[in-house]
């Protein structure tokens, strides 16, 4: 399969262009299709080549969906890297090939608090300018990875930040001025600020 792409004329190739939303490096692919028979199978498939994808071969994709347009035969499968982009994210970051327990209860547990937290994660992500689609390792490198200092006083607590280069794009979030009350926590009030030194 491979030897018969290295054959195909480059005008044979439609160029697609993938948007920001999928993360990738590479977002402007190469398409082409053609159809082929496979053993077991009566009639012919529909078979897309998908190159110039960052990879050191091309990813073909073989269905019988000959209504779909090439296009979106190719974002639909570009949608399956989104959900592919996560998984690897969660057992990167949040280390869930390596469970703590081989008891179902502790599992369930560990996978919802891990849910939990990327959901957060990614709450928090799109309330920064410009780190909307930032993987949680990032969120986690640039803003969360920090000392604080916490001051009690009169039912509030204040929680201040040490200086870091992208610590200002806070400002910028709704919450980050705000005074909320915590209700498990006596109404205690949290306030957020940043040190004046480092």
């Amino acid at each position: 399969m491979i030897e018969e792409v290295k054959h195909i004329e480059r005008k044979e190739y439609k160029e697609l262009r993938l948007s920001k939303k999928y993360r990738r490096k590479y977002r402007n692919l190469l398409v082409a299709e053609s159809k082929v028979e496979l053993k077991g199978y009566e009639g012919q498939l529909r078979q897309i080549i998908i190159t110039n994808n960052g990879r050191e071969h091309p990813a073909f994709l073989i269905t019988n969906d000959y209504e779909i347009s090439l296009e979106n035969a190719v974002l639909k499968y570009a949608r399956r890297w989104l959900v592919e982009q996560a998984i690897s994210e969660q057992i990167d970051f949040y280390h869930l090939n390596r469970l703590n327990s081989s008891i179902v209860v502790k599992v369930d547990f560990d996978l919802t608090i891990s849910i939990l937290a990327d959901t957060l994660y990614k709450l928090f992500a799109l309330g920064i300018p410009g780190y909307e689609n930032s993987k949680a390792e990032t969120i986690y490198r640039l803003f969360i990875k920090n000392y604080a200092h916490f001051t009690l006083s009169d039912k509030k607590i204040i929680i201040s930040l040490n200086k870091k280069v992208h610590l200002p794009l806070l400002y910028e979030t709704d919450w980050f001025d705000k005074t909320i009350r915590i209700p498990w926590l006596d109404n205690y009030k949290i306030e957020f600020a940043i040190n004046s030194s480092l």
